[in-house]
């Protein structure tokens, strides 16, 4: 296998795998700005004539998501931990089974 063309594909595997860690810091940020729109809901459910079992329920969840909060996302962020270690451990494993394919031929 040409030098150049070993490049290529390690240039692309570390492109890709750095576009999945680019999504999943994407859907963590998202994740907590949806959150902090929850503690909202609420008062927009009364606001709109909504059932009480509906603001009930979504003041169950209102509280919920206001504790998230004052820990600082400490839940959201554990996650985000787990799934980055997870990434990273992909990350490696795959790339030692792409050198010995490409390498080794079968």
């Amino acid at each position: 296998m040409a030098k150049a063309e070993k490049a290529g594909w390690v240039k692309n595997y570390f492109t890709e795998a750095l576009d999945d860690k680019e999504r999943l810091r994407t859907v963590l940020s998202l994740s907590g700005s949806g959150i902090s729109m929850i503690p909202h809901v609420p008062k927009m459910q009364r606001a709109l004539g909504k059932a009480d079992e509906a603001v009930e329920a979504s003041e169950t969840i209102a509280k919920q998501a206001q504790e998230e909060i004052d820990r600082g996302f400490a839940t959201l962020h554990g996650f985000g931990v787990l799934a980055l270690w997870s990434w990273f451990e992909t990350c490696v494993v795959d790339f030692a089974v792409c050198i010995l394919r490409k390498d080794h031929p079968a």
